[in-house]
């Protein structure tokens, strides 16, 4: 969370909002289904070794492509370095980031819970997820407009001396 939390931050501050409400559904099915697809096949597939299923999920929902969003940016032009991707597509595995930390941590979790309780449950994992989404949003934007309130309110007050 302290880790994180700020990188998605300084992360969203450079991305225009707009441009997210354009893109939602493909950012959506790029963070999301990617972490779910993921978790699927590393679970299944550690699974064969003999390992029980919910701890195989587990492994696969811990091995999720969550990252720090600082260096998703670096990571996606190091990438595309000499070729040339529409700034649509660079612009979406960008945002995706935003979006990828909280499908993994939630993903993990579930799993977590499924291989202590003995059983998965599929509607607190999609309401944690919609919590998780719905307070990510209202917090994004509620902490700049309270720090842009801050910082004008400081402006004034050095002005005035």
């Amino acid at each position: 969370m302290y880790i994180v939390a700020p990188l998605i931050y300084f992360e969203g501050q450079s991305t225009r909002i707009n441009l997210i409400g354009k893109r939602l559904r493909q950012i959506l099915e790029t963070a999301v289904l990617l972490v779910i697809v993921g978790t699927v096949f590393a679970g299944f597939s550690v699974s064969l070794l003999g390992i029980p299923l919910a701890l195989a999920f587990l492994m696969g929902a811990l091995s999720t492509p969550t990252d720090a969003t600082a260096t998703d940016a670096t990571a996606t032009e190091s990438v595309s370095e000499g070729l040339i991707v529409p700034e649509r597509q660079e612009n979406i595995l960008k945002m995706e980031s935003l979006f990828n930390d909280a499908s993994g941590i939630i993903l993990v979790t579930a799993m977590a819970l499924w291989v202590k309780n003995g059983q998965f449950n599929y509607q607190q994992t999609f309401f944690d997820f919609l919590r998780s989404a719905g307070g990510g949003i209202i917090i994004g934007i509620m902490a700049p407009l309270v720090m842009t309130s801050f910082r004008q309110f400081l402006g004034r007050i050095n002005h005035g001396l």
